[in-house]
This record gives structure tokens, sequence and C-alpha cells, in this order.
């Protein structure tokens, strides 16, 4: 009778580090957006930073129902503003910002002046919205009012091949460009830099050269 033989099995087992794994995931995802980021800022770059007079008006507000009409609130009012580089008037909730401009406050002044030909005083009610920026006033605008603002823009390159590059047109704060495929907007302005934001939400700050 032949004799058998047998094998010891050998069993492998694996063990997971789950501290281990989020950080290899942490990292990766780190990478991906840290590549992104550089994708971004090397066909990108800025061309002029500036600041242009621009045309506004305050031209009223609007109400909507629920809304006290003698007091201004952001889920009730609306402001109504021209900007000229918008090129038309648009209404805005009261509070928003516009090109990075917030606009709050909104006051009633009421003043009283004589008419010679009534021969007694009549009172006038008059709205001043106060633009502001970083926290400080820019400008006070009565409804009906033109005045000028110095507002900041930027000219960005950007490359459509081996070194050629091409100006976009002047960019406001919340204008929006293209560039390659991809869709971005300036969120903001600085003395030397442009902060863009892509449709992921995902802000890049440029730095002038």
């Amino acid at each position: 009778m032949k004799s058998r033989l047998f094998l010891p099995m050998l069993f492998l087992v694996f063990v997971s580090t789950p501290g281990l794994v989020a950080a290899e995931n942490d990292d990766s995802k780190a990478g991906v957006a840290k590549q992104k980021e550089d994708g971004v800022l090397s066909f990108l770059r800025i061309a002029e930073i500036g600041t242009e007079k621009v045309d506004i008006l305050f031209t009223g507000f609007l109400v909507l129902p629920g809304g006290d009409p003698e007091k201004p609130e952001s889920e009730f009012w609306l402001i109504s503003i021209f900007w000229e580089t918008e090129k038309m008037a648009k209404r805005v909730p009261y509070g928003a910002a516009v090109h990075g401009f917030k606009l709050f406050p909104l006051e009633k002044t009421v003043q009283k002046r004589w008419n010679p030909r009534l021969r007694k005083f009549q009172t006038f009610e008059r709205w001043i919205l106060t633009l502001s920026k970083d926290g400080k006033e820019v400008a006070r605008l009565r409804r009906g009012d033109q005045i000028q603002i110095d507002e900041p823009y930027a000219v960005l390159e950007v490359k459509t091949g081996e070194d050629k590059w091409e100006k976009t047109e002047k960019l406001f704060v919340d204008s929006k460009f293209k560039a390659g495929n991809q869709d971005l907007k300036v969120t903001g302005i600085g003395e030397d830099s442009v902060t863009i934001e892509g449709k992921d939400g995902k802000k890049i700050v440029l730095k002038k050269q």
C-alpha cells in the first residue's frame, strides 16, 4: 500500500490599515487638486491690472409681497441698479454684492424745504444706497442720481498653443470667460493678483509676474 504525502496548506491573510488607506486617498485627492491647479496656472497669466471709471445709477427698488415698504430686508427687497459694464439695469437682493461692491445699507432721509410760491415747507423723501468694498464705504447713491466709481479690472492671457497667447477683454469681478474647455469666473482682483473660480467651486489665485 502506497503512503500518501500530505502537504500543509498555507493561508495568506491581508490586513488593511484604515488610517493608511485614508491617508493614501487624501494624498491622491490632494494630488489631483494640485495637478488641476497647476494645469490652470500653466495656461493662464496676468497681462494687466488697473482701474476704470464706471457709471453707476441707483434707479430704485422693488418690495416683494410680505415685505415692509419702510424697512429694507434682503428677503423681500430687490435693488434696481444700472452698472455701465453690465450694459443694462439689473435687480439684485438687498445686501448682495455687484462686482464685489456690497449694496448696503439703504436708508431713507426726510428733508423739509421752503416753497416760496406756496409759502410753506414741503417734505421730500430720498432713499440713499451705500456702496462698500472690503468693509469700507466707497460711495453713496441717491435714487435717480448717476455717479462714477473706480472699478478694478484685469486682462488675462490664455495659452492657445505652443508659445501662443491670446488676451481676454477687460474682466471685472463676476466676469465669466472661457479658457480652453473650462468655464471660469473672476471672483477677486487685487493689486497684483486675480482670483478665479471654476464650475466645481475651487478657487485659484493668479499672481502677477
